[in-house]
């Protein structure tokens, strides 16, 4: 059958394949968040953001990658964390159902959005500096877009005061706005125009 079948052997040898088991409930409520991180990750995400994003203990989500290792590639960078990919392209096509093939594993992309924005936003409201300067690595540069890609992201973000909502992300300074227009999210940035400064300008000042 192709790697698609060998990905569905795989997941129903782990267990996951009998419908109405405590093993497929498991699958949805501990492996699903985890690979859905992964697939809509902007980047390969790294283990403080996949602890953060999903909300799971150490314990847990080590256990998890330890399960889907087959599918992981892990990048070991000089003095980082270790980042989580997936090992082929195929395998993020089949687990959001690309491929059309697979309807029992499939997990959403959006979802993943959804939680790495939220946890974005939770941390940009812990920082008190005035210019967030100790949102670093990771959620510095991918968080924006990933409130971009989410309306409950865009929906989290609304909810907090100015200095989060006009969180400015890269060198261009570029607000969620600014990349929600770009990304062509018509209902993010509807969500937007209820609270956000439309005048505001990027530092290369062309709106």
């Amino acid at each position: 059958k192709g790697l698609s079948g060998f990905y569905e052997k795989r997941f129903k040898d782990m267990g996951f394949g009998e419908k109405g088991s405590e093993r497929r409930k498991q699958y949805f409520e501990l492996f699903a968040p985890v690979l859905e991180v992964i697939v809509a990750a902007r980047e390969p995400p790294p283990l403080s953001v996949l602890l953060e994003a999903t909300g799971k203990e150490d314990y847990e989500l080590e256990d998890v990658l330890a399960e889907i290792s087959t599918f992981l590639k892990i990048e070991k960078r000089e003095n980082e964390e270790p980042r989580y990919t997936f090992t082929h392209q195929s395998f993020s096509d089949w687990i959001t159902n690309r491929l059309d093939k697979n309807k029992s594993f499939a997990v959403k992309k959006e979802k993943g959005h959804t939680a790495i924005a939220k946890a974005f936003v939770r941390i940009l409201e812990e920082d008190d500096s005035d210019e967030k300067e100790g949102v670093e690595g990771y959620w510095k540069m991918n968080g924006v877009y990933h409130v971009a890609e989410s309306v409950d992201g865009c929906k989290e973000i609304l909810k907090k005061g100015e200095e989060v909502l006009n969180f400015r992300w890269g060198d261009e300074g570029m607000s969620v706005l600014h990349c929600a227009a770009s990304l062509g999210r018509e209902k993010v940035v509807e969500k937007l125009l209820e609270k956000i400064d439309v005048n505001h300008q990027t530092r290369r000042r062309n709106g």
